[in-house]
């Protein structure tokens, strides 16, 4: 064979697998180009079905937020109708506090008292030499009058609590309901 010949079916080969290695390469090209505007409609997929979700959870709680609004109303209406309106309300508050006040007052007090005198009548306070009684005395003492400024400002907390409702204008409303049920207002009426 001569020498053109071969150089012939070389040059043949060679243009035939540069043909084929460019194919490859467009084909390469073309299936990632596929591959990314796959990915981009996966990506939009879970943002559509993120803005489904979103939309479900907005409208539960659009409904959650209604279904509150109707019970505070009504519980608002069944507590006029209980206190026969706004100075029954008050009343009770002021009631409720006062019993609250004699409560601590009691529970303050008595307590205080008897452990005072259970301290006295004990063996071991007897045994004790007098500079360690009147020791034990004076700290006790500073017991008393540490309680009773602990009362103090507990009382004074309840009688803030009616000014409180006074200076919001003494009007048993919803605002006061959900104060009173500890639910947060602004939670369900935000506007």
């Amino acid at each position: 064979m001569s020498t053109k010949l071969i150089s012939k079916a070389s040059t043949k080969t060679n243009s035939k697998s540069s043909a084929i290695s460019f194919e490859i390469v467009i084909t390469n090209k073309a299936l990632k180009e596929l591959n990314n505007k796959i990915s981009i409609l996966n990506q939009c997929k879970k943002i559509l079905q993120s803005s489904e979700t979103n939309l479900e959870l907005s409208d539960l709680t659009d409904k959650w937020v209604s279904i509150n609004k109707a019970c505070l109303n009504h519980l608002h209406n069944a507590y006029l109708i209980k206190y026969k309106g706004n100075s029954g309300y008050i009343k009770n508050l002021e009631d409720s506090i006062n019993m609250e006040k004699e409560k601590i007052k009691y529970q303050a007090n008595d307590n205080l008292e008897y452990e005072w005198e259970t301290i006295q009548e004990s063996t071991q306070f007897q045994m004790l030499d007098d500079w360690e009684k009147s020791n034990l005395r004076a700290s006790f003492e500073e017991r008393i009058v540490k309680n009773e400024e602990f009362l103090e400002n507990n009382l004074k907390r309840l009688d803030k609590t009616i000014e409180d409702f006074k200076d919001r204008g003494g009007e048993f409303d919803i605002e006061e309901l959900c104060k009173n049920l500890k639910i947060e207002y602004n939670l369900i009426y935000t506007s």
